[in-house]
């Protein structure tokens, strides 16, 4: 389990760093960082896959793949431009988004234990927070705080000690770029 542990959480690590880079940088230089970020984020998405699927956090499954089509989006903005990905895909990230949030919502039918809460955080953080960094805009990383926090705790809950170390620095590094785009904004 270590590798993919270390893998997931590298990942979605990593993606958080490179995109506090690129962060207000419309350069060359910030694109390369932006696209390194979502690729990133898509090779830690397999790896938590797993681990969902082996703790039993089917919604946080159904939402990590809902939330791809955001991911890919992402990617498709930083090599092309704002304004150049196709329409459908924006579409289909805003509708998986919802209907990852709603998913979460009807499978919880109520909030009856810290796990589900913690997991309903993860969904909604995730979710708003991955389509709205796709489309550049900076409110993404505060819902990523909340998908963090809520991870991190639920990674320690189930003796995830790695994971939950990673949300620990994912959660320093999202104040950081939140900082960073108030600044460039």
């Amino acid at each position: 389990m270590g590798v993919v542990e270390a893998f997931a959480g590298l990942g979605y690590l990593l993606q958080k760093v490179f995109l506090l880079i690129a962060e207000g940088d419309e350069s060359v230089c910030g694109r390369r960082w932006r696209i390194s970020g979502w690729i990133a984020y898509l090779i830690g998405l397999p790896m938590w896959m797993v681990i969902f699927f082996i703790e039993s956090d089917l919604i946080l499954i159904f939402v990590e793949g809902g939330g791809a089509p955001s991911m890919v989006l992402g990617l498709i903005i930083a090599l092309r431009g704002s304004g150049k990905e196709p329409e459908w895909l924006n579409t289909f990230a805003i509708v998986m988004t919802f209907v990852g949030i709603g998913v979460s919502l009807y499978v919880f039918g109520g909030l009856v234990t810290l796990t589900q809460a913690l997991e309903l955080g993860v969904a909604i953080g995730f979710l708003v927070g991955t389509y709205l960094l796709a489309r550049k805009n900076p409110t993404g990383w505060p819902w990523y705080l909340l998908m963090n926090g809520s991870a991190g705790t639920l990674m320690w809950m189930q003796e995830y000690p790695l994971l939950a170390l990673q949300q620990a620095f994912s959660f320093i590094i999202v104040i950081a770029a939140y900082g960073k785009s108030l600044k460039a904004n």
